[in-house]
């Protein structure tokens, strides 16, 4: 019987981490802070596909690369943007 060949993309995401990730759905704004590399966006996409499988979603995103205030909120804007919102 051959052996079962490993999926190299399958991503593990901790009981520890599936707990920390629960609260989004209950809260306005979340933030997800840590070093490059951690693995902020993959845990947030686990996140949300699940929660997609099981809900219909309406998100915003806003990527935050700089520690400039005016660059923020011009982020901000252009994530609103298209929500037509006034």
């Amino acid at each position: 019987m051959p052996k079962p060949k490993w999926n190299l993309n399958t991503i593990y995401i901790s009981e520890r981490l599936q707990e920390s990730l629960r609260p989004i759905s209950r809260c306005a704004m979340t933030t997800v802070v840590a070093p490059m590399g951690y693995g902020k966006t993959t845990a947030v996409n686990w996140y949300l596909e699940e929660r997609a499988k099981a809900e219909t979603l309406k998100m915003i995103r806003i990527s935050v690369y700089s520690d400039n205030l005016a660059i923020f909120w011009k982020s901000v804007q252009e994530a609103f943007a298209p929500m037509s919102l006034s």
